[in-house]
This record gives structure tokens, sequence and C-alpha cells, in this order.
């Protein structure tokens, strides 16, 4: 039986997901679906009315796919939630071949090093940073450094002149190659609304660096009291909060043990397990009319 597969964020954000359905409807093929956008959020589901008109279109395919590959074990607990039949998803995180080093500096009571890496957009939840890291350098000696570039420099650009913190804040225009920035982080933060995955998580971790992230996002699988903190929520007061975790408990992590902490499926698990998530589509294909 052949198969049609539709891409990942495209079932839920551009509505590919609908056209494949109607192909595999025409060709009698089942649905075979890759998730990894955020759909277990409430604020991706919401943010807008575009938004919930996509989210009524996700659970109107949801019974119509023969089956998920997803990238986070989240998703997978929110299909589940949904009424889709466990054996139908398959988790298949995203995979990237990393440098292999790791960092070797160590937090020696000086000024802290955060480092975050995102697109200059309203979803990686920048401002809000910016606003409880202001509070959070008037009691510790620290800097912050945001990666990313987009179309939210300008106005961020003026946010931390305003708030005069050109001294603790800089941004950075996205570059070829940020693995280098990690071996000088003592903490990387993520206070994203939602991330599908989030491999910037992953990196941080790879090299050494422990992470405080916002409950919403698939890389939420890796982080442990080992290697990290998951915050609260996304507001001023809960990325506060995280900071002040993070100075009191994550800053003196050997790197070994945050590197040792991330157990990472290899490309040859993950491409049997995407193996798998066809043969089971093909395998338990019924066609109804």
């Amino acid at each position: 039986t052949p198969l049609y597969s539709s891409a990942a964020s495209d079932v839920y954000k551009r509505q590919v997901g609908m056209i494949g359905y109607i192909f595999s409807k025409i060709l009698k093929y089942p649905l075979h679906v890759q998730i990894h956008t955020a759909i277990h959020s409430v604020v991706a589901q919401t943010e807008s009315f575009r938004a919930k008109i996509q989210y009524k279109i996700f659970l109107f395919l949801l019974p119509r796919i023969a089956s998920f590959r997803v990238v986070s074990k989240s998703l997978c607990s929110f299909l589940i939630q949904k009424g889709v039949d466990e054996k139908k998803i398959f988790v298949s995180p995203v995979i990237e071949t990393l440098p292999d080093f790791i960092k070797t500096k160590t937090y020696t009571g000086e000024r802290v090093e955060i480092l975050y890496v995102a697109r200059f957009v309203h979803v990686k939840n920048i401002p809000t940073l910016i606003d409880a890291f202001q509070k959070f350098v008037k009691n510790h000696n620290a800097h912050l450094t945001i990666v990313g570039g987009g179309p939210l420099v300008h106005m961020l650009e003026k946010k931390i002149q305003i708030q005069i913190l050109q001294s603790y804040i800089t941004l950075v225009n996205w570059v070829p190659s940020v693995f280098e920035l990690y071996k000088h982080a003592d903490i990387y933060i993520h206070p994203s609304y939602y991330e599908g995955f989030g491999m910037a998580i992953v990196e941080a971790l790879y090299f050494g660096v422990p992470v405080l992230i916002t409950p919403d996002v698939g890389s939420i699988d890796y982080v442990s009291k080992e290697n990290g903190y998951v915050m609260s929520g996304c507001s001023e007061a809960d990325i506060l909060e995280g900071l002040e975790y993070g100075f009191k408990n994550l800053l003196h992590i050997r790197p070994e043990q945050i590197r040792e902490s991330l157990h990472m499926v290899s490309k040859t698990e993950n491409d049997a397990i995407q193996r798998k998530s066809f043969a089971y589509a093909i395998d338990n294909y019924t066609y109804e009319k």
C-alpha cells in the first residue's frame, strides 16, 4: 500500500495537512503525519483568530490520520489526551550533528554570562526576559547575550536603551554558527511562550551548559534537576524566579555531568523509529469512503 506523508508544521500552520488529507482520500492512501509544532500549547491554539481556525482544522484531521511522528513525549501525551491510540504515535526527536567539544569555562564567582538563542519574534518572549533581567541585575553581576535577529530587533534595541541596560544586554544578529557562544555561557535560558522542540536547548546541554526553560517547550524531555530547571511559566515573575534559581543551584554543575545527563537518540535509532511509523500506517490502513 502506498503512503501519503504530510510535513509536520504544515499540518498545523499552513493547512497542507488538509491538502494531504484530500489527496489521501482521492488516492486511497493512508495519511502519515509528522508534528514538530507546539500544538499542545494553549497559547499557540488561541493567540489569534487564525490560530483558532488552524486548531479546529487540526482537531478535524486527528481521527483521520493513520500514524503520527512527534518530536517529544509532551506532544505524544497531548495526542493521547485527544483520543489518539498510543500505538499510532512514534516519538522521533530532532537529531542534529554537533561539534564534539564541551565547554571548559566554569563559573568563578564573578559575572554570570547568560545566553539565549532565538529569532527576534513575539513567540520568543524576549521583552519579558529583558524586564525580568533588569530586576535580576539589581542584585547580581550578570550579562545577557541574545542571539538571533529578526523583525523585533529595532524595538528590542530601543527597549534596552530606554531601560539603560546597554552594559548588561547584548543583541547579536543571527550568525552561521552559534556553537562558540556556548563555550562562554554559564546559563542558557529559553523563555518562549511555546516551542515545538527547541534544538538550542539540546545544544546547550550537549556543550555542558545548564538550562532554564518554560513549560511548553518540546525539548523539556531532556531537562532534569541534574542539568537545569523548568520555570513555572512565561511571565516576568516566573522568569525572574528562574534566574534566581539558576544563580543559586545551576552554576556549579560540572559541564561533564550536564553532558552525561543528556540521553539522546542516535540517528540509527531515530531512522528505525521513522520506518516503524511508516510501516504502522501502511499495515493498519483501512480505506473509508
